[in-house]
């Protein structure tokens, strides 16, 4: 995956793929990793209604089937490391955003990405609601963990990127370069035996077009920040910009119209 003398061309071998898929892997300081086991007095008593929302996070379609029907993804697929990567999106903070429980803000936002990003249904907005309550447990167990692990909070959801505009047709080009070997030459994802690998990025099993990443900015810049996966920022931000430019051509689900 590696830049030519022409700084517009990419020479990219599959196998390189492998060698940032060994483990162990290096550790990010700037990035909560999963919940292993309990830290504080809260986390004992809350501890199985945390590792409910990480599974629930990391394998959402497949644990609930009835919400996310046709989609294949995970809330993982968008907030990298299942909401604990400060560059892309991440969970910290919602509780106080949202101002839970005082108001429904939070579920409802919850749910907006369960119709948009998932192309599914919502869950009930309901406080007793385990699946419900399992998310908000773990978006607040985020919060303590970043707390504890003095990682700062980042001013905007993904690192700033320049105001462009992108070129379809130059993105198509980065797409079979840097991307295909992950999302498929097709953008259908990576999905042999029915095991996810890596996410459909449009097609009937990807986001629909009223979900955050089918608008700009946000998805160049969560391109730019941490794409080809394991190596954000090897883009410039305007072959970011062009990248998401042709997979916004694409067709996916139109959605629901906007409450």
């Amino acid at each position: 995956m590696a830049r030519t003398s022409n700084p517009a061309r990419f020479v990219s071998a599959d196998f390189t793929f492998t060698f940032g898929d060994a483990l162990p892997q290096q550790t990010n300081p700037q990035v909560i990793p999963r919940p292993i086991k309990p830290v504080t007095d809260w986390d004992v008593q809350q501890w199985n209604g945390i590792l409910r929302g990480h599974a629930l996070s990391a394998r959402t379609y497949e644990l609930l089937p009835t919400n996310v029907p046709v989609a294949k993804l995970h809330c993982g697929s968008c907030h990298l490391n299942n909401g604990g990567n400060p560059t892309a999106a991440w969970w910290v903070g919602m509780l106080k955003e949202y101002n839970y429980p005082t108001t429904s803000g939070l579920p409802d936002r919850i749910n907006q990405c369960f119709e948009r990003s998932m192309n599914g249904v919502p869950l009930p907005n309901d406080p007793a609601n385990p699946e419900m309550t399992a998310f908000i447990l773990y978006m607040q167990w985020l919060d303590e963990q970043a707390q504890l692990l003095k990682i700062p909070t980042p001013k905007n959801p993904y690192p700033p990127i320049s105001s462009l505009t992108g070129d379809a047709s130059l993105g198509e080009a980065i797409f079979g370069q840097k991307c295909a070997f992950c999302h498929g030459a097709d953008g259908q994802g990576r999905y042999e035996s029915d095991t996810y690998y890596r996410p459909a990025l449009w097609g009937p099993h990807s986001f629909n077009g009223q979900a955050g990443m089918a608008t700009s900015p946000k998805l160049p810049s969560f391109v730019r920040a941490n794409m080809p996966f394991h190596s954000g920022g090897e883009l410039t931000d305007q072959e970011a910009w062009n990248l998401a430019a042709f997979i916004l051509s694409k067709p996916r689900p139109p959605g629901k119209v906007t409450r």
